[in-house]
């Protein structure tokens, strides 16, 4: 049995057998072919030389190959120098799968997302094969001005090595800014708001868009000219506020007496608050049981 080895060998498939890098000769046919089909190694990463001596692989031959390698001889190059054929992968094609890894995980919460490499992907050199391009799933709900996706490489089925894209964020939606200075307890109206298109994108609270805004409802947070309104500055529904002007309620048995007052802290229905009466000078606890109503309870 004559295995005759070549001198370069390139290859187009990830697992080496003894006919990728020799001929086999003899008289046995079915030696012949079990030496033929023998798996001797994985082909080099791309760019990179394996070089297999003469002995190692007659050593790796008589260990792997049995009854088969029996009579063997070694015959040809002294020396076997192995490289992988490769395919080019645009950049593009990875800047895409990473662009719409992020669209599908975070785009139907923005009227819009505007995505931008931040480097553009080094062109990659894989094995020739069927490849696939695969984003992983990003970590989080939340959506910062800088985000990186892990992109892997398929070849065959196998995986071959991962890119990492970093990814420049925009998160564009309709939300309400202040058209001018607004005070702490200042009616929310519509000639005072503005519905802008906006990047959302690290603003601190929930944006309000045209249903949220309750038409008559108060800011619970001063806002500055051009500033996002959100979900916390705008006051609960009902919420009495300190400098509101309240209707103060005194129920003794089937007696009630009713005045107004001054509200001298915040409370939302339910809660007591403190205010000032009109007929007195001291504070009096109260508690809020409609949109400017408070009641004193009795004990």
């Amino acid at each position: 049995m004559t295995v005759t080895l070549r001198a370069d060998v390139t290859l187009d498939h990830a697992r080496i057998v003894l006919a990728d890098v020799a001929t086999v000769s003899g008289a046995d046919g079915d030696a012949v072919q079990t030496l033929e089909h023998l798996e001797i190694g994985h082909a080099p990463r791309i760019a990179y030389v394996e070089k297999l001596s003469r002995a190692q692989l007659e050593q790796l031959i008589r260990r792997r190959a049995g009854p088969a390698a029996d009579g063997l001889a070694m015959d040809g190059a002294t020396v076997v120098s192995l490289r992988t054929a490769a395919q080019a992968i645009a950049e593009d094609s990875v800047l895409k799968v990473a662009k719409d890894r992020l669209q599908q995980q975070f785009g139907g919460a923005y009227w819009r997302l505007d995505v931008e490499a931040l480097a553009t992907p080094e062109g990659l050199e894989v094995p020739v094969g069927a490849y696939q391009l695969r984003a992983r799933p990003l970590g989080g709900t939340t959506l910062a001005s800088r985000m990186t996706v892990w992109v892997d490489v398929i070849v065959d089925g196998l995986p071959y090595r991962s890119v990492l894209v970093p990814l420049h964020v925009q998160a564009m939606r309709h939300v309400y800014v202040a058209r001018k200075p607004m005070r702490q307890g200042a009616e929310l109206v519509p000639a005072d708001l503005a519905l802008e298109l906006r990047d959302v994108v690290g603003l601190k609270g929930v944006p309000l868009g045209e249903a949220d805004v309750q038409q008559g409802g108060k800011l619970q947070h001063a806002l500055a000219e051009g500033q996002v309104l959100t979900l916390r500055d705008q006051a609960a529904r009902g919420q009495v506020m300190r400098g509101d002007r309240v209707r103060l309620a005194l129920a003794a048995g089937a007696v009630r007496v009713e005045t107004m007052a001054l509200a001298d802290s915040d409370a939302a229905i339910g809660e007591l608050v403190k205010v000032r009466p009109d007929n007195g000078s001291a504070l009096v606890a109260a508690r809020v049981v409609a949109p400017g109503i408070v009641e004193v309870e009795s004990k």
